[in-house]
């Protein structure tokens, strides 16, 4: 007797609606259409009677927003990434440069932190911890007017009167990721300020402390990345 082969047909996938989406990727429903109105994922078209049907890269999209945020990307700046993936002509060095300009923002914001903590815990060490509020010198510290600032050493300055400015040309950038990592480089070098690098105009414009730093060393910070600098007007 010739045995009879049965084929069982493949458990279906379910449609991935935006229930089974948020599921998938493990996100609220509020959270996908918080995407959506963002713009940072596509809604798909409601078919006429139907629900809407998302895609299966819609997984993967909101992985990668995820995880970007985790890195502290903001939602403007992870939108900024997505965009690059879609451009033809983007490279690694764009997205390096975002990457490069979130890791100095991240520093700063450490520094920041570790001395709010140096000085939270000198605080509660000479903190007697008991008595009248008058004695408190927590309360004293938070009240006087020379409570210890916490911005970066490297940002700060004795008087805004003494800091100069330097214009100078850049040449070798492919980009505006290429003017964001030459920021974010500048960005840890003492004494500078701020720094603003247009790809467009190659040019870079520093403003820096002269008692911390001269133009000699900004350009040698720029052409360790690889650039060739000239001074500008």
């Amino acid at each position: 007797m010739q045995s009879t082969m049965i084929k069982t047909a493949p458990a279906m996938q379910k449609s991935l609606t935006i229930g089974v989406l948020a599921e998938r990727a493990r996100v609220g429903v509020e959270t996908i259409r918080f995407y959506e109105r963002k713009g940072l994922i596509e809604q798909p078209v409601r078919p006429l009677g139907g629900v809407r049907i998302y895609p299966q890269t819609t997984i993967r999209r909101i992985e990668f927003i995820h995880h970007a945020q985790e890195l502290g990307f903001t939602l403007r700046e992870i939108q900024e990434l997505l965009a690059l993936q879609k451009n033809p002509v983007a490279d690694c060095a764009a997205v390096q440069g975002r990457a490069v300009g979130k890791l100095a923002e991240i520093e700063v914001k450490l520094s920041q932190i570790l001395r709010m903590r140096a000085t939270l815990r000198n605080l509660v060490a000479h903190c007697p911890g008991q008595g009248n509020l008058d004695s408190c010198n927590i309360v004293g510290a938070l009240s006087s007017t020379q409570t210890p600032r916490t911005t970066p050493a490297h940002l700060s300055s004795p008087g805004d009167s003494i800091m100069k400015s330097i214009s100078l040309s850049v040449e070798g950038m492919h980009c505006q990721g290429c003017a964001k990592t030459i920021e974010a480089l500048l960005a840890t070098e003492m004494g500078i300020k701020s720094a603003q690098v247009s790809h467009a105009d190659g040019k870079a414009t520093v403003f820096y402390d002269p008692a911390a730093i001269d133009a000699l060393k900004i350009t040698a910070a720029i052409e360790r990345a690889g650039y060739v600098v000239m001074a500008g007007a």
